[in-house]
């Protein structure tokens, strides 16, 4: 009965990936603020501050996971691989 344990995160890294994912959301709730029933002048203050804690949160929990989290997402959504043909490896040849 001897099972192998995943090694635990630490809170930290755990509080920075929910930041990260949280963020992008934030964004999204500027497309409502239009259909609000405030003055433009309240609309844009917070249109900026909205804007102003989604980066907030993105760069804090950037900061809280580590640079290697962040190379490898920034690897995985890099556009410019989106449309390149993956490398297929040849397959050996059956001889009979």
């Amino acid at each position: 009965m001897d099972k192998t344990k995943k090694p635990k995160l630490p809170l930290i890294f755990k509080i920075g990936v929910a930041f990260l994912i949280i963020s992008p959301f934030r964004y999204l709730l500027l497309l409502g603020i239009p259909l609000l029933p405030y003055s433009r002048t309240v609309k844009v203050g917070l249109g900026s501050a909205v804007f102003i804690v989604a980066e907030i949160l993105f760069w804090i929990g950037a900061f809280l996971v580590g640079e290697e989290v962040i190379r490898k997402y920034k690897e995985y959504l890099d556009p410019r691989k989106y449309f390149k043909k993956k490398e297929k490896k040849p397959h050996p040849e059956k001889k009979t």
